[in-house]
């Protein structure tokens, strides 16, 4: 695509017309309501007056499924009538002095396009309303992390000597792929406290001969288990 088709202010795609994939006349583009806070299109108003036969009625459509063609400079749409017919959209001769949210949230509901402010990177709020054509947030919620996993190291420790400890800690990773240490945070426990125990900060003591499984918890999630075998302690040789 030639950079003269690509960079375009929104004041000239009102000459473009909407077409479908075999290039027959379907509507034209009227204007667009823009998310001044969010730095994006809320959705696009359309004509189908010549396709539908509807003089009176614009329709809001997501911007996700118009699809610019550079080469014909035209939007192209793959839609049937009847799923146009029924998109919601608003009296033409009547625009709104307040653009009430349920038709935004109607418009992407009806075309299966998920809504632009759920996205955990927009600028903007979630649940949006629209007001003169411009979408005001309500205060930003940011979201919150989620665990997914979590890592005791050491994986494989050295056997360990009853009456000696060995010292454990976590890591934790979210769902944006960032981790962290949270041996203070997570819930430590051993599948054996005769064999060997462990405290709320990660250090395990031989208590028995045998073999115990280390696991940290938080928020639901486990960490696999760290295998810790405990040995007899070494006896000092008594000098003659």
């Amino acid at each position: 695509m030639i950079e003269s088709t690509r960079f375009i202010p929104t004041n000239r795609l009102k000459q473009y017309d909407v077409v479908n994939k075999k290039g027959q006349d379907m509507g034209q583009v009227q204007t667009f309501v823009v998310d001044m806070v969010a730095g994006r299109i809320a959705f696009v108003v359309v004509s189908f007056e010549g396709f539908l036969g509807i003089s009176d009625k614009w329709f809001a459509m997501p911007w996700e499924i118009l699809n610019w063609s550079g080469e014909n400079k035209k939007f192209i749409l793959d839609m049937t009538k009847e799923a146009l017919e029924k998109a919601p959209g608003m009296d033409k001769s009547k625009w709104p002095d307040e653009i009430n949210f349920d038709l935004v949230t109607a418009s992407y509901a009806h075309f299966g396009v998920p809504p632009y402010w759920d996205s955990p990177n927009l600028k903007g709020a979630t649940n949006p309303t629209v007001i003169s054509g411009v979408v005001t947030p309500i205060p930003v919620v940011t979201p919150l992390l989620k665990l997914s996993s979590i890592k005791v190291m050491p994986i494989s420790p050295a056997s360990l000597a009853v009456g000696s400890a060995q010292k454990f800690t976590a890591s934790g990773t979210y769902s944006d792929n960032t981790t962290a240490d949270i041996t203070s945070k997570v819930t430590w426990a051993s599948s054996n406290t005769a064999i060997a125990t462990i405290t709320s900060a990660g250090l395990a003591t031989g208590v028995g001969i045998g073999i115990a499984s280390i696991t940290a918890a938080m928020a639901g999630v486990t960490s696999p288990a760290v295998t810790l075998r405990t040995v007899a302690a070494r006896k000092l040789s008594s000098m003659s």
